[in-house]
């Protein structure tokens, strides 16, 4: 796909008809044409790699309590989706191990290190393995004819932009490829252990605000993805992290004003989205869905807004 396209993903699952994190929502985000989904991980007392956005129990379950305080067998136990509605009592927390099964060759899952437990990502990096994720990624995507080097292209100027456009369409491709899946992370070093465990699946960097630094080590981490708060976003950095060969994610998108301010500072053949009624217009019915904060809009190779179904806070 091209790098002025859009892509929807469901955050938690559609987290708006269903209790965020459980199949139920992400099952729901699938049968609604979402075929990325967003979800966040962490390990039990026990060493066990499960699917929960909080480090503690309350939000969203029957439990209490931390989440490393628990072993998966109590964790097993509790009720995930009476919080939500009385439709989906007895829903469980899930596994990564059964997610990554359940979705296998049916969606892009972007996957969150929620927390910063030293084997989490030698754990999912395992699983990752274990059912064969990475094996989508034993191969560089092919790039189209349109993104090799144009005739006469032969200063180093027009190499050099050329090979950055190259280098930007195969990122936007593997961050959003059906199916795959993206790590990312809040915690550096533990997007540089997954990194290494996982060199050719993509990953992305969750950040306040772009800087220098960050883009530097990016960069030295190999990074391929840059993940700036929304309000915080403005288009110069936007244009700047694409100029760098990094695909752009902004999380924190509570709202379609806000949503529409952020699409709004990413740039595609020089002309600006005008965000909520290029949304509109773009999705028809599915518009519903995005202003209730269901599902992130995804300009690929540009901006990736990431929004907020039903929360519990």
């Amino acid at each position: 796909m091209g790098t002025g396209t859009f892509a929807l993903i469901a955050h938690r699952g559609d987290s708006s008809k269903a209790p965020d994190n459980t199949v139920h929502a992400f099952d729901k985000a699938l049968e609604q044409g979402f075929s990325n989904f967003e979800t966040d991980c962490q390990l039990t007392r026990d060493g066990v790699a499960i699917i929960l956005h909080d480090e503690t129990l309350g939000k969203t379950t029957n439990g209490t309590g931390a989440v490393v305080e628990h072993t998966w067998e109590q964790h097993q136990q509790l009720d995930a989706g009476s919080w939500f509605n009385a439709r989906f009592a007895g829903a469980r927390i899930p596994l990564l191990a059964d997610v990554l099964q359940r979705y296998k060759d049916r969606a892009h899952i972007h996957l969150e290190l929620k927390s910063q437990q030293q084997q989490l990502p030698a754990s999912a990096a395992s699983l990752i393995q274990q059912y064969g994720w990475d094996k989508l990624y034993s191969n560089a995507p092919q790039l189209p004819d349109s993104a090799t080097p144009a005739a006469g292209a032969d200063t180093q100027a027009e190499q050099t932009e050329s090979q950055h456009a190259r280098q930007l369409h195969q990122r936007v491709h593997s961050s959003f490829q059906v199916p795959g899946i993206t790590i990312t992370s809040f915690h550096l070093k533990q997007l540089q252990a997954s990194k290494t465990l996982l060199p050719r699946i993509p990953h992305g960097w969750l950040i306040q605000e772009v800087t220098q630094d960050i883009i530097d080590t990016a960069k030295a981490c190999g990074l391929e993805m840059i993940c700036p708060r929304a309000n915080a976003l403005t288009q110069e950095a936007v244009k700047l992290l694409k100029r760098e060969g990094f695909v752009v994610r902004a999380w924190g998108v509570k709202s379609i004003e806000v949503c529409a301010a952020a699409t709004d500072r990413s740039t595609v053949g020089g002309r600006s989205f005008q965000g909520k009624a290029v949304v509109l217009r773009l999705y028809g019915p599915r518009a519903q869905a995005l202003t209730g904060g269901v599902v992130t809009v995804a300009q690929r190779g540009g901006l990736c807004c990431q929004g907020l179904g039903r929360q519990k806070h």
